[in-house]
């Protein structure tokens, strides 16, 4: 029997290979999503950061202040997570597309989510404005 077809030989090669490509740190699929999720990752930890600026900012002032900023924290925070549908089914949606060639109709679906959602802030701003309460100006106290 020729070495190469022996099964201890051919076992102690598949040993050595596998051992080989333990040792690299990632393997290209590895790094393509890598490449993929970071950037995801630093856009779902961008908001509470920002937040987590603020109230170290706003608490230097006062607790009212900060109690304030509490308040519109958690109101953005809620908006944005019931908001964050119109991403994700964008996203899946113009991949799709994507992925069965049909480039013009991905661009559609991004273009009209984007629509969406410019109609959506065109609606929660009108419904905040409308119930925000009129500053009052210095003269009128």
């Amino acid at each position: 029997m020729p070495p190469a077809a022996d099964p201890v030989v051919r076992g102690a090669r598949e040993r050595r290979q596998r051992r080989q490509a333990g040792r690299r740190l990632f393997r290209a699929e590895d790094r393509e999503i890598l490449r993929l999720a970071v950037p995801a990752f630093g856009a779902l930890v961008a908001e509470p950061l920002f937040l987590l600026a603020d109230s170290a900012i706003v608490g230097r002032i006062g607790t009212v202040p900060l109690g304030g900023l509490g308040v519109a924290s958690q109101a953005l925070t809620t908006l944005v997570n019931i908001s964050i549908f119109l991403a994700y089914g964008t996203t899946a949606a113009v991949a799709r597309q994507l992925g069965a060639g049909r480039r013009q109709e991905a661009i559609r679906q991004g273009i009209d989510g984007i629509w969406l959602a410019a109609a959506i802030g065109v609606i929660v701003l009108a419904v905040a404005g409308s119930s925000a309460p009129r500053p009052r100006s210095a003269a009128a106290r």
